[in-house]
């Protein structure tokens, strides 16, 4: 069957959960747009897939749904169609097991959804084995966020945590260095071994982080500038700090 209405039932539902962040919590749905994306989705999280007519022949199956241009085009997110939207189970949030130590990213209230997606996306290239979320950053189903991630969403796993100070004091008990991004009372971010189980954590972009993060850091770490700039952008900082530990673990690889 062909979807040619906007009206029709189904769209209205992708489109309402597209804008809609409480929809999406109490279904437990989100959208993902775009043929890279979605021929990432696990087979077990996909709900429906609507195609535009124009790619019939490049999906077919259980719950696909063929729908004309000129609907896909009104529904995307994107501004341009490209031709395929699924709707797509969450993940459940599962907090690491900290005591197997590893590599973890911290994000304190972000807000916005660019900066989330690609600091999941850098994870997954840098070798992060988790990235932690406080309850007040930007909705990690927000379909800009999922698009940053460009299918990183699907392999690292992220963990919504209630009370974000109390997360970073388990990591710490665990033997888990926790270093927090901060402009004042920080040393070079150079300076520290991070060949061992580590944490960084990134705060607001305007405000970066709270002073109870910082109190619950293991210590505080700064990247050099040169010029006017004062800070660089969250996921900017959080590359940084990231790929010197991912550097510093293959350094010490191949000394063994």
């Amino acid at each position: 069957m062909l979807i040619t209405s906007t009206g029709n039932e189904r769209i209205k539902h992708l489109k309402a959960l597209i804008k809609k962040s409480s929809l999406r919590k109490e279904e437990g749905l989100y959208v993902v747009e775009g043929w890279r994306a979605f021929e990432e989705i696990p087979k077990e999280l996909l709900c429906e897939a609507f195609v535009a007519e124009s790619y019939r022949g490049r999906c077919s199956g259980k719950n696909v749904y063929i729908v004309s241009d000129r609907v896909i085009e009104s529904v995307s997110d994107t501004g341009t169609s490209q031709g395929v939207i699924a709707t797509v189970k969450m993940r459940d949030s599962v907090r690491p097991d900290y005591k197997k130590g590893g590599f973890f990213i911290a994000c304190e209230r972000l807000q916005d959804p660019g900066n989330l997606g690609t600091i999941i996306r850098m994870s997954e290239a840098a070798g992060v084995c988790s990235v932690i979320l406080s309850k007040d950053t930007v909705d990690l189903y927000n379909p800009k966020t999922v698009r940053a991630t460009m299918g990183a969403s699907f392999r690292v796993p992220v963990f919504i945590t209630e009370d974000f100070c109390a997360e970073l004091e388990l990591m710490k008990k665990a033997g888990i260095n926790v270093y927090g991004a901060a402009l004042e009372e920080s040393i070079d971010y150079a300076d520290n071994d991070y060949t061992h189980p580590t944490a960084f954590v990134i705060g607001n972009e305007g405000n970066g982080l709270t002073q109870a993060a910082k109190k619950a850091c293991t210590g505080l770490v700064r990247i050099p500038m040169e010029g006017k700039v004062e800070s660089l952008n969250a996921s900017v900082a959080a590359s940084v700090l990231a790929f010197e530990a991912y550097r510093q673990k293959r350094i010490s690889v191949r000394k063994k």
